[in-house]
């Protein structure tokens, strides 16, 4: 039986930083501070008292103020994929996974063939058509295409030789087929490290299946044999059911369908699944629906062969438009610190047809924020490539010269916009080495970090500050008083643009406290962006 409560639920400091880094992708490690009040003689006066009542004075300590979470956008190179490279006319819709395995960069990208192609022309699918009829295309045949690549710029298409193609040939980089039917969207692909060697990769997607099989999967979830029943009419399409369904593999290339689907659900946009290594489950991020409007929904599973009903994590509030909706998520984690989990959420603005990219975060995989309400990623001008529609594919990894990033897919049309095949492309949306948000400090500002357990004798920082700014940062003990030489009066000021940066002071980095003693930092801001700070 899954937990439906974080594991994090009821953590107190000291912390404990797995990876000896925090990132400011939300205030965990940021101390909300205390207050106070004294007497005159600055002793501290109790709540409640009997006793006659003092002249009382407010006083706080480690109040954060002038600081701000701020999302930083993205650059982006120009297309690293096109349609004429990987066989694909829809690779500027769906795009794929991407994972940075052994060394090399692995693409798993949706296929589909001319035949479906020209059919959702025909059909109207662009307008929706066919889900307000609760239908879906017929004799659609779609695929899983692989690509690798060493440098993440220059992309090899391994002829795989296991299926025949529309040219009738096995000549080509197909790596699962999913076969004919009403299939529509793209899947994930990812790395299950506690499978066996057969089934460490795994694949989830979306199809239709058969009434017999809808009948099946209600009579054994009715009888207890599985997770709850709550099949959506959202699912339900003529002569079936829509269904996120999966596969296995032990390499990536060679994959095995799964008798059973996973779960009835609609969700025909990118579907994001992985195994959570704290929780020890399996965890999927899909489309859902909340009062006709499209979401983000979750669900979580100890038995990858069965799914419970979604629960929705992101739906449009208060602060975004009435006319904006969250299309599909792109989860991923920071690729040297997988507890710190990321979203890339896609916003469709249907007022003018537009994608945008925003930015969530969650500490546990399970409770999640979202970032300040500002595009990491949007459309470029007008005339160029990507000037209609970006969309966020997963995941997040390292790239040459102390960069991280994503992969994108951009057409120059809006999202529905008529169009024919081919079009669009893929490309690279990056940032500097952790650099994805900023802890900001406009003119001045302090924070304290929570209370930590030491990781390390040293302590460096990633960050950006004006010629006229600077960080200082000061080591306190337990009690909340300054460490004897490590005091703000101590620290040689940080100024300039460094993505590893030493602290020290007075010449000297070693923090002055023991490992695995609690500490707490004190920083001072004056027109500074703080991006991490590092154990060493």
């Amino acid at each position: 039986m899954v937990s439906r409560i974080s594991h994090l639920h009821g953590s107190i400091p000291p912390f404990d930083l797995k990876s000896k880094v925090i990132y400011f992708h939300d205030w965990r490690y940021v101390f909300q501070g205390e207050v106070g009040w004294i007497d005159d003689h600055g002793n501290r006066l109790p709540l409640m008292s009997f006793a006659d009542h003092k002249p009382s004075f407010f006083k706080p300590r480690d109040i954060p103020w002038g600081i701000e979470i701020v999302p930083v956008e993205a650059k982006k190179t120009e297309p690293v994929l096109s349609p004429d490279q990987t066989y694909e006319p829809f690779l500027g819709v769906f795009g794929g996974t991407l994972l940075k395995d052994g060394g090399k960069y692995r693409f798993w990208y949706f296929g589909r063939t001319k035949d479906s192609v020209q059919k959702d022309l025909i059909d109207g699918m662009t307008t929706g058509d066919w889900m307000t009829s609760q239908d879906a295309p017929i004799d659609e045949r779609s695929y899983t295409r692989y690509a690798e690549s060493d440098d993440g710029m220059n992309w090899k298409f391994p002829k795989l030789g296991l299926y025949e193609d529309d040219n009738g040939s096995y000549d080509n980089n197909i790596a699962f087929d999913r076969g004919w039917g009403k299939i529509y969207g793209p899947g994930s692909v990812f790395i299950d490290p506690s499978a066996k060697s057969d089934q460490r990769y795994k694949t989830i997607y979306m199809d239709v299946i058969s009434e017999d099989v809808l009948k099946s999967y209600i009579d054994k979830r009715s009888q207890g044999s599985g997770p709850d029943l709550n099949v959506s009419e959202w699912a339900i399409a003529q002569g079936g059911a829509f269904a996120m369904c999966g596969a296995v593999s032990p390499d990536g290339i060679s994959w095995t369908k799964l008798t059973d689907p996973l779960l009835i659900q609609m969700t025909d946009t990118t579907l994001v699944c992985e195994y959570d290594p704290y929780r020890k489950t399996y965890v999927a991020y899909i489309r859902d629906w909340f009062f006709n409007r499209r979401t983000v929904g979750r669900t979580e599973t100890d038995d990858f062969n069965t799914f419970p009903q979604v629960e929705e994590i992101l739906w449009p509030d208060p602060r975004m438009k009435p006319y904006e909706i969250w299309y599909s998520n792109a989860k991923t984690r920071m690729p040297d610190a997988d507890e710190y989990n990321l979203m890339f959420p896609v916003c469709w603005d249907l007022y003018r047809d537009r994608f945008t990219v925003r930015m969530a975060s969650s500490p546990d995989n399970f409770t999640w924020n979202l970032l300040p309400q500002k595009p990491i990623l949007e459309p470029g001008s007008s005339g160029e490539w990507d000037s209609g529609v970006v969309f966020s594919n997963q995941n997040l990894v390292e790239l040459p010269n102390n960069k991280v990033g994503i992969l994108y897919s951009g057409t120059p049309f809006p999202h529905k916009y008529p169009r024919n095949p081919s079009f669009g492309a893929v490309a690279w949306a990056y940032w500097e080495k952790g650099r994805l948000v900023a802890l900001r400090s406009e003119e001045r500002g302090f924070f304290s970090t929570e209370l930590l357990l030491v990781k390390g004798r040293n302590l460096s920082i990633n960050c950006k500050t004006l010629l006229t700014g600077y960080i200082k940062i000061e080591v306190v003990d337990l009690k909340g008083e300054p460490v004897k030489g490590r005091t703000f009066d101590d620290c040689d000021p940080i100024i300039g643009d460094y993505l590893n940066k030493s602290v020290t002071w007075n010449g000297n980095s070693d923090i002055g406290v023991s490992t695995n003693q609690s500490v707490r930092f004190r920083f001072k801001m004056l027109s500074a962006d703080l991006y991490d700070v590092r154990f060493l």
